[in-house]
């Protein structure tokens, strides 16, 4: 009688058994993991592979992108920190200007003083941002490439980064003032490239906040020195020029000023510019020097 007490026990405890290894079986775990980017499914019996990366909101960079164009647009943005913005640059030469071993600068001052530049180390900039070596979003976490730039007919290796697209990298070195010490940063223009959307961009670019505030840049497409700004005002067309230096490559023909429809043409030639006239700026013209 006790063994058939114990046998019908322990065919309970088997059937138990086999219940509960039934629903694990077929139970599906979710960890979500707060603060983390990422979730695992595992199923019993299993061993699964956990690879656990810690991202954080980039809330001390500020994002840039968009095209060389000869339409008028914005001539400077105000870093936020934490978005990212489509942003077109005015140029009068396109042919000039969209080519790879063109620069775009990004400075703090409405005048860089392209002679003076020379290759910054992380943590200055880290000085700058207002921000630890050691933090996760630092410069010295951020820039840990080296690329060579030509700045000033000076071939330069900077500390780098490289901000990803779908299919290809844009490239941003730091660089400083030497007598100052303002912080300057340069891309590269990759013509017709893609951006990290997938919309077609002559650049991209992220940029720091300055001690944790709101940061006004001013770009420059190439090595312009902005000690004047001129505008063209010809009826509806007209044209902002932010910097002018030789590297705008072009005399302004100010054609038909005050002399009649298409008899004679005036070329006023701007400083430090040269090149042929273009004519295809032909009309009446108001410049204004700023």
């Amino acid at each position: 009688m006790r063994k058939g007490r114990m046998l019908h026990d322990s065919v309970l405890v088997m059937i138990s058994v086999i219940l509960v290894m039934i629903v694990f079986a077929g139970m599906v775990v979710y960890f979500d993991l707060t603060g983390f980017i990422g979730r695992i499914v595992a199923e019993a019996g299993n061993v699964t592979r956990l690879d656990v990366n810690k991202q954080e909101p980039a809330s001390w960079w500020d994002g840039i992108y968009g095209r060389l164009t000869t339409l008028q647009g914005a001539s400077n943005y105000t870093v936020t920190g934490g978005s990212v913005a489509a942003l077109n640059l005015t140029v009068l030469d396109i042919g000039y200007f969209l080519k790879p071993s063109m620069n775009i600068y990004a400075g703090t001052v409405k005048s860089i003083n392209f002679s003076a530049l020379v290759p910054a180390n992380t943590t200055e900039v880290d000085s700058f941002m207002g921000i630890s070596p050691s933090d996760p979003l630092s410069a010295t976490s951020t820039f840990v490439n080296k690329t060579n730039f030509t700045v000033n007919n000076v071939s330069m290796e900077l500390y780098s980064t490289f901000t990803n697209s779908p299919d290809e990298k844009f490239d941003l070195g730091i660089l400083k003032d030497k007598n100052t010490g303002e912080i300057v940063f340069v891309t590269h223009v990759k013509p017709n490239g893609t951006s990290f959307n997938g919309n077609t961009a002559d650049y991209q670019m992220m940029l720091p906040l300055k001690n944790a505030s709101s940061t006004l840049y001013y770009l420059s497409v190439g090595e312009q020195e902005c000690s004047f700004s001129i505008v063209f005002a010809n009826g509806r067309n007209w044209f902002s020029i932010p910097c002018i230096t030789s590297d705008t490559r072009i005399d302004v023909v100010l054609s038909d000023l005050g002399k009649g429809a298409g008899t004679e043409h005036e070329t006023w030639a701007l400083p430090g510019c040269t090149g042929n006239p273009n004519d295809n700026y032909k009309g009446n013209y108001t410049i204004i020097w700023t």
